[in-house]
């Protein structure tokens, strides 16, 4: 009840993302979506949000500092609003995870990957030799080398997460002890 019904909770979205742009400087928001007529009589019309990117203007300028790696994920959201939120981070030198851009999306398809990466590599991660870390679905691969994108062009090195195999591992061979084994040798360091 303190923050209203769902739809009174999604139309603050753009509302949100303006007054932390106020007051985090160089935060950047992206909303897209197709103009609706809701009132037939006075031709008014409104936007339908499809797909919502931000980053915040602290995390962008922090980015400098962290390890030039880069992880992207995907989640499914649930409730009334049944999307997808993207997520993008990197890792201080204290090895902490460091939140760099997010995203709302229709789902985790090709175009909406294709349309996250571009503000990500516009607005935050401009720099090349990045190593980005994904798990090992087509969308992803896809979008990542798709011409849109063209992140091979800045040398960009994909790696997947172990962890993503790892739960792959397991779900071929069904062995919880195999999986970590499969986990550990992954991440031992020479």
């Amino acid at each position: 009840m303190e923050y209203g019904d769902w739809d009174q909770s999604y139309n603050e979205v753009p509302r949100w993302l303006q007054a932390s742009q106020q007051t985090n400087p160089r935060t950047i928001f992206q909303l897209s979506g197709p103009p609706v007529n809701v009132d037939a009589e006075d031709g008014t019309s409104t936007y339908i949000m499809e797909r919502c990117f931000w980053a915040f203007g602290p995390c962008i300028e922090g980015f400098k500092y962290c390890k030039p790696v880069v992880q992207v994920d995907g989640t499914f959201l649930t409730g009334r609003y049944h999307a997808t939120l993207l997520t993008a981070i990197a890792q201080d030198g204290n090895r902490n995870i460091f939140p760099l851009a997010f995203a709302i999306v229709e789902g985790e398809t090709k175009e909406t990957l294709i349309w996250f990466f571009q503000l990500l590599r516009e607005h935050v991660t401009p720099q090349p030799n990045l190593c980005l870390i994904t798990d090992k679905g087509k969308g992803i691969l896809s979008a990542l080398r798709s011409e849109e994108v063209d992140w091979e062009s800045d040398n960009l090195h994909p790696i997947y997460c172990i962890c993503h195999l790892g739960s792959n591992f397991n779900n071929r061979f069904k062995n919880d002890d195999l999986k970590k084994q499969f986990i550990n040798l992954g991440t031992t360091f020479s």
